[in-house]
């Protein structure tokens, strides 16, 4: 069992009656060397440092011993037992592992910065830290991202992960780091990206959000319509392209706007420029007008033979 640290704890224990006669010794067990006696009844046995915060309370016509562990660090982590003073060997034993929150915890990009929102472009690699500084255990980060309007998050790639050890007086605590190679896609263009930590039972776990959107160069499309004699002028781009930023070129001559009304009666090549903020994106078509179709020679004689043949009958 998990406790975190700076709490204080109890530990049970009890007898099976009051008639069960006998005081109640604890212990610390450990798996290669023999157990220290830290009480007997009431009475502490051992004067080691490390259990100047434990204590024994009792209670209930003298059925339960408790041992009390104030204000706990993690040098006090270890497998506790109590026995009926006069049956040592007959123990009831518990491990506790402390637990130590982060003291610090953020998501950076590879520039170091902290923002909480990205501007990113369609097809570029961001390069996303996530930290955590002096947890105990060593903490895992796990990303995750959501894309509008999706409400849910979902785990992602998970990224290179470094843990660096720090020993102190007390014990030791953990720095871990997460980097993320994150390719921007352009299926949704807002999103969040998250991390998160795990691998703490007593100690919930914590997170860190970015929002980012996604920007891409104006993707064209082009068309004509013959019978109406219309040019259009199409993009799918975020920042989205206004009116003004479409420029449709014929023979040399712009005209500002996404439509454009023209009669073709040759070959021509027609090009459109779409800009924002990214940049320009372009497209072009040739029309070719085919020449207006004639009667072939053949059926103008079938013609004039059944007329002739109707008119001698």
């Amino acid at each position: 069992m998990a406790v975190v640290k700076g709490d204080n704890h109890i530990l049970e224990c009890s007898k099976i009656s009051s008639a069960t006669l006998g005081e109640i010794a604890w212990m610390e067990i450990f798996v290669e060397d023999l157990p220290i006696i830290i009480f007997e009844g009431s009475e502490k046995k051992s004067h080691l440092q490390k259990y100047d915060n434990f204590a024994v309370e009792t209670g209930g016509n003298m059925i339960y011993w408790n041992l009390l562990i104030d204000d706990i660090t993690p040098s006090d982590e270890g497998t506790y037992a109590c026995s009926l003073k006069s049956h040592t060997a007959e123990s009831h034993s518990a491990t506790r592992t402390v637990e130590v929150a982060h003291q610090y915890f953020d998501i950076s990009l590879s520039d170091k910065s902290t923002p909480d929102d990205i501007l990113a472009e369609y097809g570029e690699t961001l390069q996303l830290t996530c930290q955590t500084i002096g947890a105990r255990p060593a903490l895992e980060l796990n990303w995750y991202q959501r894309m509008a309007p999706q409400p849910e998050y979902h785990q992602i790639h998970t990224g290179y992960t470094q843990i660096t050890t720090n020993n102190t007086l007390d014990t030791a605590t953990y720095d871990t780091t997460n980097v993320l190679q994150y390719y921007v896609h352009k299926d949704y263009h807002l999103g969040e990206i998250k991390c998160e930590t795990a691998g703490q039972t007593a100690i919930p776990s914590d997170d860190d959000v970015i929002s980012f959107e996604v920007l891409w160069l104006p993707d064209v499309q082009l068309s004509y319509n013959a019978d109406k004699m219309l040019v259009v002028c199409e993009s799918s781009a975020n920042p989205p392209v206004v009116e003004s930023q479409y420029a449709i070129i014929i023979h040399g001559n712009v005209y500002r706007g996404s439509t454009l009304d023209i009669h073709i009666v040759k070959k021509t090549t027609i090009t459109c420029e779409a800009t924002n903020m990214v940049g320009t994106g372009s497209a072009a078509i040739t029309v070719s007008l085919a020449a207006p179709s004639l009667p072939s020679f053949g059926l103008l004689v079938t013609s004039m033979v059944l007329t002739l043949l109707f008119y001698y009958v």
